[in-house]
This record gives C-alpha cells, sequence and structure tokens, in this order.
C-alpha cells in the first residue's frame, strides 16, 4: 500500500485525488489494477471516501474538506506478490476566497469604544476581520461574512458576539457565516448555540431560517434535501422561533455558523435573527441538582457536573432514576436519627466517669447528624 498526506488550504470546496495510468504485473501491463483508494480519515475533522479503482484509474472526491489540514490518501492493491505501477494526482476546487479585508480587528475594537483611533485593544478581547467572500467565476459575492467579537470572561467561559450589534440580517440570495475560534484552552467545557428569529417581520409567512454548525470548514452551499451533510443543523421559523444547541468538550479548531433564508416564493426579503455562541464550563451551571467541578489532566482543565438524588446527564436534566422527594426526606431522617443511638454510651460513660470516652461519642453524634444534614 502507499500513504501520502494532501494539505487543503483555506476556501476549498472540495478535494479530488485521482488514481490513473495503473499497469500491474511483471511486464507491465495495462489492465484491470485492482485498487483500493481511501481518501481522508474517520476521524472527527473529515469524512472518509474509499473508492475502489476498475480499469486503469478512479477518483475520489471528498466533499467539504477540512481547511489548512493535513489529509490522508491510501492507495492498496489487491494484487499479492506483483508490481503495480500508477500516477496521482490531487486537485482542488475553490468556492470562495477572500476578495478584499474590510476593517482590522483593531478597528472595530476602537467603533466599540468610540472614534478615537489610538484607543488600544483589550488583552482579553479579539475580534475577527470582516471580509467578502466571491468564487472565481465571478465578481458576486457568494457569502455574508459577518465580523465577531470574542470575549474572555472567566475559566472556561467565552462569549462571542457580532461587533454590528446582537440582531444578524440574513437573505435567501446568499448564505451568512459567523465565524468562532476556540482554542485549547476552551475544549473542557460546553459550546451552547442560541439562535432566535426576530417574528417582528410580518412577511416571514412560512420562510424559515437553516443553521448549520460546523468545525474546520463551513458549510457554503445549502439546500432543502440536504442542508447540513457535514454539520449540525437545525431550523428555526415562526412557530419554533428559537433553537439551542449544546456540545459538550467542543473541539479546538475554527467553528463556523452558515445561516440561510429559505421560502416558497421568489421575493422572500430579508430577516433577522439573533445568534449568541459562547463556551461554559457546565450547562447551565448543572441546575439545582448538580454542582459543576473543575477537573485537571495535566494541562488540560476540563468541567463536569456531580449529579445528586439520582440524576444524570449533561446538566443533571434527566431525571429518569432520580429519586422522589419522599425518599431523599426518608434516607436522611435514617441517617440522622440513627445518630441517637450513641446517647446510651454516653449515659454510661458519664456515670462511670468516663469522660474522654463521653466525649469522644458525642463530637463522633454531632458531627456526624450535621455532615448527614448537608
Amino acid at each position: 500500500s502507499l500513504s501520502l498526506r494532501v494539505f487543503v488550504p483555506e476556501f476549498v470546496s472540495s478535494l479530488s485525488v485521482s488514481v490513473s495510468d495503473c499497469t500491474w504485473g511483471e511486464g507491465l501491463v495495462n489492465g484491470d489494477c485492482s485498487l483500493s483508494l481511501t481518501l481522508g480519515s474517520s476521524s472527527p475533522q473529515g469524512g472518509l471516501v474509499r473508492v475502489n479503482c476498475s480499469l486503469i484509474g478512479c477518483t475520489a472526491v471528498l466533499l467539504a474538506p477540512p481547511w489548512n489540514t493535513w489529509i490522508r490518501v491510501t492507495v492498496d492493491s489487491y494484487h499479492s506478490n506483483q508490481t503495480t505501477a500508477f500516477s496521482v494526482s490531487a486537485n482542488y476546487t475553490v468556492g470562495c476566497k477572500p476578495q478584499s479585508v474590510g476593517m482590522s480587528g483593531d478597528d472595530h475594537l476602537n467603533r466599540l469604544r468610540g472614534n478615537g483611533g489610538t484607543a488600544s485593544s483589550p488583552g482579553n478581547s479579539s475580534a475577527v476581520a470582516e471580509a467578502g467572500l466571491r468564487s472565481d467565476a465571478s465578481s458576486s459575492e457568494c457569502v455574508r461574512l459577518v465580523p465577531v467579537l470574542r470575549e474572555e470572561l472567566d475559566v472556561l467561559s467565552v462569549r462571542f458576539s457580532p461587533v454590528n450589534g446582537p440582531n444578524v440580517t440574513v437573505t435567501h440570495t446568499l448564505p451568512t457565516l459567523l465565524t468562532f475560534p476556540l482554542n485549547t484552552q476552551t475544549t473542557g467545557g460546553t459550546l451552547n448555540l442560541d439562535v432566535t428569529l426576530n417574528t417582528t417581520n410580518a412577511t416571514l409567512g412560512s420562510s424559515r431560517v437553516m443553521a448549520c454548525l460546523s468545525s474546520w470548514a463551513p458549510v457554503l452551499t445549502l439546500n432543502h434535501s440536504h442542508p447540513c451533510h457535514t454539520a449540525v443543523g437545525f431550523s428555526v421559523n415562526v412557530s419554533v422561533p428559537g433553537s439551542v444547541v449544546r456540545l459538550p468538550f467542543p473541539q479546538a479548531a475554527t467553528w463556523y455558523l452558515t445561516l440561510q433564508l429559505f421560502c416558497n416564493s421568489s421575493d422572500c426579503g430579508n430577516v433577522t435573527v439573533t445568534p449568541q455562541l459562547s463556551v461554559s464550563a457546565c450547562i447551565e451551571d448543572c441546575g439545582t441538582f448538580g454542582e459543576c467541578r473543575l477537573l485537571r489532566s495535566y494541562s488540560y482543565l476540563y468541567a463536569a457536573c456531580v449529579c445528586k438524588a439520582g440524576w444524570s446527564g449533561w446538566g443533571c436534566t434527566d431525571d429518569v432514576t432520580a429519586q422522589s422527594y419522599g425518599r431523599q426526606l426518608t434516607a436522611v431522617l435514617l441517617l440522622t436519627l440513627s445518630n441517637l443511638l450513641f446517647i446510651p454510651p454516653i449515659v454510661i460513660a458519664v456515670r462511670r466517669c468516663y469522660v474522654t470516652e463521653a466525649s469522644v461519642y458525642l463530637f463522633t453524634m454531632f458531627f456526624s447528624t450535621v455532615s448527614y444534614t448537608d
């Protein structure tokens, strides 16, 4: 077998790897080489495409490959103990690439803080610069890129917000793209995405906004049948104006949120949505029946919920095995009242002047009762 790697730069919409000019045997005769071409891997950041080659060549295509990543290519031969010669070539298809870079991140921060040109950006905030994207075929834009501000609030607590305000305009002609970079320090928390549709627009009707959340590479082409083939997809409309996605322990990668409006009529107009993405230590601080704890493994910091009273789940919200209030009260009373059995030994020790032993029994009864009631 032959293994090699192909680097995928940014803004690549598809990767095509071809095997051609295949010959086999001692005399290297053209014919059925019986090769197997594998593109990608089964890891979360990339798909896996496997093609059985026939005759003298084959091609494997990986849609939406991860950007700025090496993709593995493996060619296996079914002819044992025979020499096989072939050629391997790789081609990229660039769907969108930067047209021009607008304001830089410092300019965005200066706009937020005022018009002062000499304002310095804080150390815990950063902004993703705005850039228009267009395809190679024409000068028209193929996606609308919204700049995003990143704020680090606390340990395992990061908040992202659009620079130009919480509301984002979504159209049916072009997808709207938001970028959220996550580093390794935020992978131990939970990624929370909340998308809310502004229902004050009376022209919505049966329109819906499709949303795709993906890592490593965005979804730049949306359709009704398969809107999010490599991402987490959901939709919001007038009936369901809001949707929440929670992903515990997200990957350390650049995450992309693609939004696009779908409607039955040709004249849809525009709608506004409010996307809120953040990384928190635990889901809703583990609620009433849990406690959020931080765990450290070498240099990595993780957060997890420790549930009580039989509750379970990522946020201690699963009550399948939860104990009832009566059962919890009975358990506490039995554990607490059982400490009354220390009273007879204490009385006997006091009568026989065993003060030390009586003190030990008394302290044990007191602290045991207090610990149970807590």
